[in-house]
């Protein structure tokens, strides 16, 4: 919950938290976060539905 309540915090786009770079521990993590995958989407889906 940490990525975001940064995001929050900061008033990040969605798309300003595409690019967070984010630390990584193979053990504990997926390779791509959940959260940025799902940022990515809402990028997508909203640009989607701007054109």
């Amino acid at each position: 919950m940490d990525i975001p309540a940064v995001a929050l915090t900061a008033g990040m786009t969605v798309e300003q938290t595409t690019a967070l770079d984010l630390g990584y521990a193979s053990p504990f993590s997926p390779v791509w976060d959940p959260v940025l995958v799902a940022a990515r989407t809402a990028t997508a889906a909203v640009r989607a539905a701007g054109s």
